[in-house]
């Protein structure tokens, strides 16, 4: 199944040990548009920083999650152009994240 994800989704997904699992699904192809991809880019080290604050991770922790989440970003998903259009698969706002189907 080919799906466009959108930044929060992707990044709230990536934190998430299960998220990761879900990304690298075999049958899912994954697509983010190009600036999405360089947002993602940004907002990933930013949020690890907030969690690590809240949880009291350390550096290291904080680091490692950032690297993980990342390598899940360029091992399963794909930049597209801005000047592709996708057609919905699913009704889901968060496919991903809540596990929907295509029917």
């Amino acid at each position: 199944m080919r799906l466009v994800v959108d930044t929060n989704v992707l990044v709230g997904e990536l934190l998430r040990v299960k998220g990761r699992g879900r990304l690298a699904d075999e049958r899912l192809e994954l697509f983010i548009p190009e600036q999405m991809w360089e947002e993602s880019q940004y907002e990933i080290p930013r949020r690890v920083a907030r969690i690590g604050a809240k949880r009291g991770l350390s550096v290291h922790e904080s680091s490692a999650l950032t690297e993980l989440a990342l390598g899940a970003i360029e091992a399963n998903v794909e930049k597209a152009p801005a000047m592709l259009s996708f057609e919905p698969v699913c009704a889901c706002a968060s496919v991903v994240a809540r596990g929907c189907r295509a029917q």
